[in-house]
């Protein structure tokens, strides 16, 4: 037997293996999957609208439950987990009236804010914008609210470079007909200065009812605002976006959409300059309701959108850079998955194209509200789920990985194990004549 040709070819073949591994693009091993996914809640309805990660590596998200707190209706509920998804301290927040909180983020004193409506807050059964300033431990600090005479309702909440908060969201108090885009510009302790040119209070929109939903700061120390908008463009609703300077002033807007309605729920900024905003459409897309992510320069101009093909409805709530410089979003599907809704996670390329997409669920609704990346890029998603947990719905929180990147890993490794393994027998049957 010639053994030395059957160990050249094995080394060969080895070898091969492994620089093909090499060469494998990034896109073909991003499959995702869960690592864990647990619940939160009570026998009733707990909701989570937002999650940020924490130093730790943990995850804290903020929603509102009907479990738990003072009042029979809705209040702030947060939960702190470590890293491994287990509950390390929770929280609720409230009045005798219904309390929602929308979105938590991480400030710059290393503790936290949430943001949202409460009907609480002067005492009625009407929403205000109401936020929480907590410490790492979830402790109030201080609170602030904001409203007027009818219904307000924020939904997003950053803190800006000069430490104060931008709250956003709609309001019926002020500014023309129906709902208009509110933004509510605070200093570091929540207060609105009267005569101070940098706290304010400012009203945008039509006839219609225009509603914001998200709100980044610009690298220019500016802020732009994202929703939707029924006062401008084509019929129905579409996207409306406002670029405002430091005082609240609107420096432009721009809308974009189709004939049908078009909502916006989340923007984030682009390594590029300009913006992506996420939400759904009817307008594009196959199925009833789509997917939908726009790409625009930084003047606010479409360069390219993405609408996702189902038969049946998607909304994205939630988007975030990758690490890679991609996007990726999260919301619902009901065209994929199991039964019923499913939290649908999809990557989205520089150029549009789609990269990758999970769904995860059971047999009964589940939908996500937020999805978060850490600095060593590992994936949250926060929502809610009908098919696990003790009540109708029960936060829920789903950690996400990278399944084919690590089965890339453990066959680079393999074969570096079946080389050694065939040198190692082929030295020995030299030295003791096997063949």
């Amino acid at each position: 037997m010639n053994f030395d040709r059957y160990i050249t070819v094995a080394v060969f073949l080895c070898v091969f293996m492994l620089i093909s591994i090499a060469f494998i693009p990034t896109n073909v091993s991003a499959q995702l999957t869960d690592e864990w996914k647990k619940t939160y809640g009570g026998p009733a309805s707990d909701v989570a609208r937002s999650n940020v990660f924490t130093e730790d590596g943990g995850v804290l998200a903020a929603g509102y439950t009907r479990s738990f707190g003072e009042s029979k209706l809705s209040n702030y509920f947060l939960v702190k987990t470590n890293k491994n998804g287990f509950t390390q301290w929770r929280k609720t927040f409230g009045g005798e009236y219904d309390d929602r909180a929308e979105e938590v983020i991480k400030t710059d004193d290393g503790g936290y804010a949430v943001a949202g409506s409460s009907e609480s807050f002067q005492g009625r059964a009407q929403n205000d914008f109401y936020m929480i300033k907590l410490d790492d431990k979830g402790n109030e600090k201080w609170d602030a609210g904001f409203g007027g005479n009818y219904e307000e309702r924020c939904y997003s909440v950053i803190q800006t470079s000069d430490g104060g908060y931008l709250m956003v969201g709609s309001t019926i108090t002020y500014g023309d007909r129906g709902n208009d885009f509110w933004a509510v510009k605070t200093n570091e302790k929540g207060d609105v200065v009267e005569g101070n040119e940098s706290t304010w209070k400012r009203a945008f929109g039509g006839d219609g009812d225009d509603v914001c939903r998200s709100v980044v700061e610009t690298d220019d120390g500016n802020f732009i605002l994202a929703g939707y908008t029924d006062s401008f463009g084509d019929p129905g609703q579409g996207a409306w976006i406002v670029k405002i300077n430091e005082k609240g002033e609107e420096i432009w807007n721009r809308t974009n959409g189709g004939t049908f309605d078009d909502h916006v729920y989340d923007i984030t900024d682009a390594e590029d300059g300009g913006y992506v905003y996420v939400g759904s459409t009817t307008s594009y897309g196959e199925g009833e309701e789509s997917f939908w992510m726009v790409k625009t320069n930084s003047t606010g101009h479409e360069l390219w959108n993405y609408s996702s093909d189902g038969d049946f409805e998607e909304i994205a709530y939630s988007v975030e850079n990758t690490r890679e410089g991609e996007y990726i979003m999260a919301g619902y599907t009901s065209s994929y998955g199991k039964s019923g809704r499913n939290v649908w996670v999809v990557e989205i390329g520089t150029e549009g194209e789609e990269i990758s997409k999970e769904t995860f669920g059971g047999d009964r609704d589940e939908e996500a509200h937020s999805i978060a990346i850490s600095d060593d890029g590992k994936i949250s998603v926060a929502g809610y789920t009908q098919s696990f947990g003790a009540g109708e719905e029960d936060f829920w929180i789903v950690r996400i990985g990278r399944g084919r990147k690590l089965n890339v890993l453990w066959i680079g490794i393999g074969s570096i194990v079946l080389i050694a393994i065939v040198y190692t027998v082929y030295k020995l049957s030299k030295r003791y004549s096997w063949f």
